[in-house]
């Protein structure tokens, strides 16, 4: 898989609360920048000088789609998005891009540090009253899965997980998946906790601090490939959304920016650029 690098601006910012330490970029740069890797298609661009700067957050540890490689250097399939859509909306807008934890990322946009998110976000009613999805999904991730740990045989459904332990994150649709099974079902409550990253929640299941793990398809093979392959996931979904889109997130105030980062990722999906670049990044074309 090659990848092309990138020219980008690095400086360190504070982020107060979770993260004592964030990265800013932006995804053009001057001659003395470092260099991250970013995208099959794209090439090192500069906003205007009279482009409006705006601040869009995305996970620091949610790979394939955004994360920091072995050298600190910004990778992943929502990052190379966002500098291609940079490169087409640069003599409008000026992006910095900022890895932050992924339950900062709608503070910052409540709190106005940031203009959108980008961080796996699902559809969900009750967010969508809160923020604008952007008008294209990334990709498409309808079924949901239950991971747990390799040669286990007592979990197979959501029935199954009945008094034990799941590993989610606050605000994942597999949290709500899990919340309204125990609305449902309250003789058979599913026990919820919410573990710090990946690395955490894998060492959670071999350790059987967590009995399980629900995620779509696509995140479930990633996580699972990430910690060499360390669980067996059911045979069967657990659930199927009726909108399985992945999409960036805005703030409803952010309705100038929004437009101007809708037209470039519509036009990403027409000219193949986003099926490309998904392909590279997520490992096949799912933004169909």
């Amino acid at each position: 898989m090659k990848k092309r690098t990138m020219m980008i601006k690095v400086t360190a910012t504070a982020l107060a609360g979770v993260m004592a330490l964030g990265m800013l970029t932006a995804c053009g740069g001057s001659s003395d920048a470092e260099t991250t890797t970013a995208t099959a298609d794209t090439t090192a661009s500069t906003a205007s000088a009279d482009a409006k700067k705006v601040k869009v957050g995305i996970s620091a540890e949610n790979k394939p789609y955004s994360y920091m490689n072995e050298n600190e250097e910004y990778e992943g399939y929502e990052y190379a998005i966002l500098c291609e859509v940079q490169n087409r909306i640069g003599d409008q807008y000026d992006m910095d891009i900022v890895m932050d934890e992924w339950t900062n990322l709608l503070v910052g946009i409540d709190t106005g540090n940031y203009a959108a998110a980008g961080g796996s976000f699902g559809y969900k009613e009750e967010r969508a009253e809160k923020y604008s999805y952007s008008a294209v999904p990334i990709l498409n991730a309808s079924k949901f899965y239950i991971g747990y740990l390799k040669g286990r045989t007592d979990i197979t459904d959501m029935e199954s997980l009945a008094g034990k332990t799941v590993a989610t994150t606050p605000g994942l649709l597999a949290e709500t998946i899990v919340l309204d099974w125990n609305a449902a079902h309250p003789d058979e409550e599913i026990l919820l906790e919410y573990p710090d990253g990946y690395e955490t929640i894998s060492a959670g299941i071999k350790n059987g601090l967590y009995d399980a793990y629900i995620a779509s398809s696509i995140e479930m093979l990633n996580f699972n490939e990430q910690y060499d392959n360390f669980m067996d996931v059911s045979e069967d979904s657990v659930y199927e959304s009726d909108n399985g889109g992945i999409y960036f997130l805005f703030s409803k105030n952010e309705t100038d920016f929004q437009t101007a980062f809708d037209a470039a990722l519509k036009e990403m999906k027409e000219d193949g650029t986003l099926g490309k670049l998904c392909e590279e990044w997520v490992g096949e074309d799912l933004t169909e």
